[in-house]
Order: C-alpha cells, then structure tokens, then sequence
C-alpha cells in the first residue's frame, strides 16, 4: 500500500511542473523552499538560514520556446523506486 503523504507531496510536485511548464517566457530552473526557523530535521540549530533546493524536470531542450511549444519531459531511466 502507498503512503498517503508520499502521495500527496507526489502529486504537488507533478501538478507544479505542469503548472510551470505551461507558463510563458523562460521559468526559473531553480527554486529556494524556505525552511521554517527551528525546523526539527532541516534546522536544528535554529539559525532560520536554511533552505532546500528544488530543480525543474529535465526537459527536451528542443522545446519550451513558446507557448505554443510548451515544454516535454524527458524520461530519466535514472530514478528508482523502492
């Protein structure tokens, strides 16, 4: 059975790049998600400077020029699930 949280944060991350992907002009390859000050994994010494990257989806480098020619992901035979 699936986790219900893997499920979730699975479907935020799918949902975002189409989000993104559809966007006109060129989107930002890299994103900063801010960590909340005191975070108890990602912070713990409670400096409140932290944050963790997130990158776009590799995508055909062909396309994504116009709205017209929104962006195609490309399959990365590199992921593995457990």
């Amino acid at each position: 059975m699936m986790n219900p949280d893997f499920s979730a944060t699975t479907g935020q991350v799918v949902s975002s790049e189409i989000l993104m992907a559809s966007e006109s002009g060129c989107p930002i390859e890299m994103h900063r998600i801010d960590i909340e000050k005191c975070d108890d994994m990602y912070d713990k010494d409670c400096k409140g400077n932290k944050f963790m990257p997130f990158h776009r989806a590799g995508y055909d480098r062909k396309t994504g020029q116009s709205p017209n020619r929104p962006r195609e992901q490309v399959r990365n035979s590199q992921i593995t699930t457990k």
